[in-house]
């Protein structure tokens, strides 16, 4: 699998145009996903402005091998929205798009509207606000990762 370092320059403008995109929505709240969605989601709600930003702690992956079931080990209150509040959910990437649609199906409580700096093609839900559609399967490395287990090349792709 062919893997493509972001750099920052990149993580900004695909949250400069997220931050566009969601800028007249009366955005309240951010929920970051933890890990990859918590960089995106701070420096989204600087750009808008926004005081409440929470984290939910969930991971579908281990190092890079997909996990049959997504795993929840932080959650807010799924009321979190008030009367005309509304909650951005923020990740870094939709891969195959099941752990954003469980969250969706999780707050229908409240007001709430998702967003990612990347989605993939072949994801079950669909962010209502992205940056970049990945045209291609490759591995995105982000710069908070590259210090990960997951994010070193592989010994085979050096021969």
């Amino acid at each position: 699998m062919d893997k493509r370092m972001v750099p920052w320059e990149e993580i900004h403008a695909c949250c400069r145009s997220i931050v566009e995109q969601v800028k007249h929505q009366n955005i309240t709240s951010i929920i970051g996903l933890g890990r990859g969605g918590l960089i995106p989601a701070t420096i989204i709600a600087n750009s808008l402005g926004v005081q409440k930003v929470y984290n939910i702690g969930a991971f579908s992956y281990k190092n890079i091998i997909r996990q049959e079931t997504l795993m929840v080990y932080q959650y807010v209150p799924k009321d979190i929205s008030i009367g005309n509040d509304m909650v951005l959910i923020v990740d870094d990437l939709v891969d195959s798009g099941k752990t954003l649609k469980q969250l969706a199906d999780d707050f229908k409580l409240c007001k709430f509207r998702t967003a990612t700096l990347y989605v993939k093609p072949s994801s079950v839900f669909w962010p209502d606000y992205h940056a970049i559609k990945v045209e291609n399967n490759e591995w995105l490395v982000f710069p908070w990762e590259i210090d990960a287990p997951s994010a070193e090349p592989s010994s085979s792709s050096n021969s």
